[in-house]
């Protein structure tokens, strides 16, 4: 047991190292968001009543909360580095070859894939050699890639809006621009949802920003958010007028990534499981680009086993359900440490930095 732990605790001291300038809490919220995200693009079209009542709620703050960390962390490594920022385009640049590369490269290797193996004509998001062009505007290659171009899209803009008085301005527009209704076509999908998205990131800026509320919230006992969530949850079915029904989807958005974020503060302090969410965060862009891709193959293998007939519905859907959801954490995990030891070329496609040594 006594090496047990010592070997935990070695690993844990090299994760922290390798994620130094970091605030772990935030990184495991982090891990939380990536491993509900990979969570949340497993519902096939025989799933269970309950199985879709979960995922309707997690859908709620799942991406919000992606949002508010990167907010976080973004503000937070600002003014930390403040003697050592960088010009608005070398800054752009930087955030292009992060998030821009492997959103190409990650799109173009997943219509090619469809291409190959179904000839275009998937069950789920089917591609076309128009999607080599569709993808500058649109997630012509799988929808979860909106999340990164999007993100871009505020980097674009958020330098800024650095001082606490400017934050506090565009945050006011956001939250203006949230409620403003755009209809969803293709070639508005990014610009819905940079709308949408917007004012979750500045809400993680001001989160940082704002001690006082920071330390307020954090105070706050964990239940008045559990109740709070739940009834502006259920409000916004309960009410017809649609302002008020946004108010409500918002307010259960935000509650429910301050529940995950004090969730994260929790297992931080506590130290037992530490070193797990901080590897999944340190891989949670990896695995953001490939869960997909390993989902698809797990539930192809799935559908060919036909367990339903031997185990019963339910029995086989949950070991389907916890199966497909591992290897699409533990896969690209895996992928990720093989890549930055191995491949400059491909950690730089897919935006993690390489290393020739472990640290």
């Amino acid at each position: 047991m006594g090496a047990y732990s010592k070997t935990n605790d070695k690993s844990l001291r090299k994760i922290k190292y390798q994620m130094k300038e970091r605030i772990f809490a935030i990184d495991i919220a982090r891990a939380i968001s990536i491993m509900l995200v990979v969570f949340g693009h497993f519902i096939p079209e025989n799933s269970p009543e309950w199985w879709y009542s979960i995922q309707d709620v997690l859908a709620t703050f799942r991406m919000p909360l992606f949002m508010a960390v990167s907010g976080y962390t973004y503000l937070y490594l600002l003014r930390k580095r403040e003697d050592k920022r960088k010009s608005y385009g070398s800054f752009i640049w930087l955030k292009f070859q992060r998030l821009m590369i492997p959103y190409f490269f990650i799109s173009v290797f997943i219509i090619s894939i469809k291409l190959i193996v179904g000839g275009g004509g998937a069950e789920e998001n089917p591609v076309s050699l128009a999607s080599f062009y569709e993808m500058f505007y649109s997630p012509a290659a799988a929808p979860f890639v909106w999340f990164v171009y999007v993100l871009f899209m505020v980097f674009l803009i958020i330098p800024f809006f650095n001082s606490h008085k400017k934050l506090t301005f565009v945050f006011a527009i956001a939250l203006v621009l949230y409620f403003v209704p755009i209809n969803l076509t293709n070639t508005l999908y990014y610009i819905y949802k940079f709308k949408s998205m917007l004012m979750f990131f500045v809400a993680g800026c001001i989160f940082y920003e704002w001690r006082n509320v920071r330390n307020s919230i954090i105070n706050t006992h964990f239940l008045v958010f559990v109740v709070f969530f739940v009834l502006f949850y259920y409000g916004k079915y309960i009410l017809t007028n649609n302002l008020m029904s946004s108010i409500c989807s918002l307010v259960a958005s935000l509650c429910g990534v301050i529940l995950i974020i004090k969730i994260a503060k929790y297992i931080s302090e506590k130290g037992k499981a530490q070193h797990i969410f901080l590897s999944i965060a340190a891989c949670s862009y990896t695995i953001y680009l490939f869960h997909t891709t390993f989902q698809g193959f797990t539930k192809v293998i799935f559908s060919k086993l036909s367990l339903q007939q031997y185990i019963g519905y339910t029995s086989s859907f949950i070991i389907e359900a916890i199966m497909v959801i591992s290897v699409g954490v533990i896969v690209p995990m895996v992928l990720h440490y093989i890549i930055v030891r191995k491949s400059k070329i491909l950690s730089y496609l897919i935006g993690a930095k390489y290393k020739s040594k472990s640290v």
